[in-house]
């Protein structure tokens, strides 16, 4: 139900006229794995997608189909914390295989060693956030 409820979000932020390739999705957790399900099915090429302590959800909609061409596009950052005793750090690897193998191309995964089930220093999203974005900025008015 939370996945239908994120991909309807998503299409009435498109609908509305935000272009979808400015839609980022991130999340920590169960949130990281909605945020990467989402993503994976969505009709179009978002601007990325952030899991954070979490996994990609092998009963994800889209999940175990054939890739998609759009998502190669999306980039997607896993993170996970080395001392996560809740998810182990293997998930992150795991989650970057399975990403791949549903065609997002430009996955990284960052394994901090300073952290557990959290946000170690290293786990700082702003550079994703920041990528050099495919349209210019709108300057505010």
């Amino acid at each position: 139900r939370a996945r239908a409820r994120g991909g309807s979000q998503i299409d009435r932020i498109v609908e509305r006229g935000t272009p979808p390739a400015r839609i980022f999705l991130a999340g920590f957790g169960q949130g990281g794995a909605l945020a990467l399900a989402a993503a994976a099915a969505a009709p179009h090429a978002l601007g990325g997608v952030a899991c954070v302590a979490g996994w990609f959800p092998p009963a994800a909609p889209g999940a175990l189909t054939a890739p998609a061409a759009h998502l190669s596009e999306v980039p997607v950052l896993v993170m996970h914390g080395a001392n996560d005793t809740d998810l182990p750090p293997v998930l992150a690897n795991f989650t970057a295989a399975r990403a791949e193998a549903r065609g997002f191309a430009n996955v990284t995964v960052v394994i901090s060693e300073d952290a557990n089930h959290s946000l170690g220093a290293e786990q700082d999203l702003r550079p994703f956030l920041l990528l050099p974005l495919p349209f210019p900025l709108l300057a505010a008015s």
